[in-house]
Order: structure tokens, then C-alpha cells, then sequence
């Protein structure tokens, strides 16, 4: 009778994302991945977000851990994956190689165990193709019940907060220094500069590692000349947008508040 226990796990997680589990990667087996697995006897689940595992019949013969390499495929699926994370030479055409288990096992940064391969990706193919190594050790470990694993882990771009004011023709613009503030003061704005072409445009002090939400709450002053009175314009201004502004400045996320 069949008894299939976990042989090893992959998982990806991002800062970018609220719980951490990243969402911007898929895996399948790989055509040889799939006929490795028909005859080995494994299974291939995805267990979490971000999570994989391959199963083995834990009372049947096992792999040939002298020569088997399950081949994986792992593909982003998130086009704005590349916006929000720190890679700073990933090249999305290129094609990458990830070699399992990892020399040092347990954690590692993705970007450094994601390697550049030589050759062209393949038409259909994910970004990188994962060999698993099926180990005796790790063999010998899934039948104990402590399996092996690798948690490749991505860091979210930094990045300053820029606004700019829109004044709608039928608004009349208020007089005095318009400013935006930070209740909590992780967020520093210099009062809004009126540029060249008329616009006016404050960018932050303090950059911010980019997230797919913010606890920051901002909202738009207009301080009287020669006094502290302020005039709240506009409360719970919302944060900028991933990839909403493409002519934006390198490291700079911005958003237009139109009043």
C-alpha cells in the first residue's frame, strides 16, 4: 500500500506582500519533471501560497538518488513583480537556473540562488528551470518525517513618495503654502514647489520599501503666510500606485491629486 510523505519543499516568499507569501511566481513540472515523476512514483502539490511540495512513496523503492533530477518550472506571474522587487540586474527576457538542494540549505536570497544561464529561454518556458538533486540523504530524511526544503526570499524596492497637484479650472487654488503631512512622521514632505512648467510637486524626505498596502495616512495643509493655522484640504490622501506613472524618476513612486 502506497504511503506518501513530503521529500522536499520549495517556497518563495516577499516582503512586498501583507503575510509575506509571495504571489508572483507559478511552478509545474517540467516535461522531464513529469516523466521522472510517472516512474519514480512522485507527486507534485501546491500546498500554500508560494509553496510547493514533491511527494514520495515512502513504501516503495524510492529514487535512484545516484543520477535522478526532477527538472521544474518556475514562471512569474505578476508583470509588476519587476517594479517592486530589489534585483538590481534581473533581466526579464533572459533565462535562469536555480540548483536544488542549495549548499547551504534552508534560506536564501533569490536573487543570488536565481542564476543567469547561458543559453536563450526557451519559447514556452518559465523564467528559470529548478534541478532537484534527489539526494539519498534526502531520501533517508523524508522517511524519518523531516523533509527537506529551500525558502528563496525577494526584498521590495525602496522607494521616496512623490505628489503633484492638479487644480481643476473651476477650483480656485488656495492662497498660503500647501503642504502634505504625515500623521504617524515616518513621511517628510517640503512644502509644495510650484516647477517650470507649472506644476506643483513635493517629493518625500524618506524613502519607503514599496508594499501592496501602507499604514501611512496623509493629508493635505494649506499653512497662512506669516502663520501656523492650517487648513486641512484633503484627509487620507492615498499612497502612489505601482506602475501607474511610467515617466516616473528612478526610485520615485508618484501619484497626481486632483482637487
Amino acid at each position: 500500500m502506497s504511503s506518501y510523505s513530503p521529500l522536499y519543499m520549495l517556497s518563495i516568499r516577499h516582503g512586498y506582500f501583507d503575510d509575506g507569501l509571495c504571489r508572483a511566481f507559478s511552478c509545474t513540472p517540467a516535461p522531464p519533471g513529469q516523466e521522472l515523476m510517472r516512474r519514480r512514483g512522485l507527486l507534485f502539490r501546491q500546498t500554500d501560497v508560494g509553496s510547493w511540495t514533491i511527494l514520495c512513496d515512502t513504501a516503495g523503492s524510492g529514487p535512484d538518488t545516484g543520477t535522478d533530477v526532477l527538472k521544474l518550472d518556475l514562471a512569474i506571474t505578476d508583470p509588476q513583480f519587476v517594479l517592486y522587487t530589489l534585483w538590481e540586474d534581473f533581466r526579464p527576457t533572459a533565462a535562469y537556473t536555480l540548483a536544488l538542494p542549495l549548499p547551504e540549505g534552508g534560506t536564501a536570497d533569490g536573487t543570488n540562488a536565481l542564476m543567469e544561464s547561458a543559453a536563450a529561454r526557451q519559447i514556452g518556458r518559465g523564467l528559470c528551470t529548478v534541478s532537484l538533486r534527489l539526494t539519498e540523504e534526502m531520501w533517508q530524511d523524508a522517511l524519518k518525517g523531516h523533509p527537506q526544503g529551500c525558502t528563496l526570499r525577494f526584498t521590495p524596492k525602496a522607494c521616496r513618495w512623490e505628489y503633484r497637484l492638479d487644480f481643476r479650472k473651476d477650483t480656485l487654488r488656495p492662497s498660503g503654502q500647501l503642504m502634505l503631512e504625515e500623521r504617524g512622521g515616518r513621511l517628510t514632505f517640503p512644502p509644495f514647489a510650484k516647477t517650470e512648467d507649472g506644476i506643483f510637486r513635493t517629493v518625500s524626505e524618506e524613502s519607503v520599501p514599496m508594499h501592496v498596502r501602507y499604514d501611512i495616512d496623509l493629508r493635505l495643509t494649506c499653512r497662512q503666510e506669516n502663520s501656523d493655522r492650517r487648513q486641512t484640504l484633503m484627509r487620507h490622501i492615498p499612497p502612489p500606485e505601482t506602475g501607474a506613472y511610467l515617466d516616473s524618476e528612478p526610485r520615485i513612486l508618484k501619484r497626481i491629486i486632483r482637487i
